[in-house]
């Protein structure tokens, strides 16, 4: 705290004389927890029992987890459309590089939720934009996975493929996100 306040030691004293105590406990606290989050996220991060050690039960819970890591749509030159096979794909001759910044656990996530979301939208539900964003990403996701599998794409780096090779759908993961779907009664899907 006191690196963050530009002090060169922690001094609680000097602290107290401009940050209230209470204050000064309630970040302090928020800190430990957040530390303490970030040890039972790395322990679970490759466990379809993640959601669960996160206590995500609702798809309000998990539109704020998906929130907070800026999950947000595909550009458009990811556009399922334009995926075309590996030899018609790149007609410039350039080389073009995707960044995907996720772990495996996310990937999983989304590989996981898109055919979730489009089976409800089967059954005539229709969901809003943002599901629908969350769905594609998913899509493009299994694609990418599938061309790497295949050699059809290059990874940038060894954690890519790492990320890659660690990431499939959940069976017990898909059944978690269909009891939240049936359960949604906030609306969130058709918002």
């Amino acid at each position: 705290m006191a690196e963050a306040l530009g002090q060169k030691t922690y001094i609680p004293k000097l602290l107290d004389k401009y940050l209230p105590k209470p204050i000064r406990q309630f970040y302090l606290s928020r800190w430990i927890r957040t530390f303490q989050l970030g040890i039972i996220f790395e322990c679970f991060k490759e466990s379809e029992y993640l959601l669960d050690v996160m206590n995500i039960d609702t798809l309000g819970e998990l539109e704020t987890f998906i929130k907070h890591h800026r999950l947000s749509p595909l550009p458009p030159q990811l556009n399922l459309k334009n995926w075309l096979p590996a030899n018609e794909r790149n007609d410039g001759g350039a080389v073009v590089k995707g960044i995907i910044p996720v772990c495996p656990m996310l990937c999983t996530l989304l590989i996981t939720m898109a055919p979730i979301f489009r089976e409800w939208q089967s059954k005539g539900h229709t969901l809003s934009e943002k599901y629908l964003n969350w769905a594609l990403n998913g899509e493009y996701l299994t694609h990418a996975i599938a061309l790497y599998e295949r050699g059809e794409i290059e990874v940038v780096s060894e954690e890519v493929a790492s990320i890659f090779r660690k990431s499939d759908y959940s069976i017990p993961l898909a059944a978690k996100l269909r009891l939240m779907i049936e359960d949604d009664e906030e609306g969130l899907l058709y918002a």
